[in-house]
């Protein structure tokens, strides 16, 4: 969710289940956020087209910790 009242790019940022590799999910080019909107990601290993955001791993149903990186690694949040 993006709280702001401006549109927020993600292109080029990262997000990660793991934080021994920080880069291994990259958003695409042109992914945005809409002000006071929002961007749903699929964590399901699943990406047949390259085409949905489906990220190359899949969250443990137990629970852990992800990490929003920008282009060049730094953190942004964790949850």
């Amino acid at each position: 969710y993006n709280n702001n009242d401006f549109a927020i790019n993600l292109s080029s940022s990262y997000i990660t289940d793991n934080p021994a590799n920080l880069s291994k999910w990259k958003f695409p080019a042109g992914t945005v956020i809409p002000a006071r909107g929002y961007l749903m990601l699929w964590a399901d290993e699943d990406d047949p087209d390259g085409a949905a955001l489906h990220t190359n791993f899949k969250l443990s149903a137990g629970g852990e910790i992800i990490y929003l990186l920008d282009s060049k690694l730094n953190m942004i949040d964790s949850i």
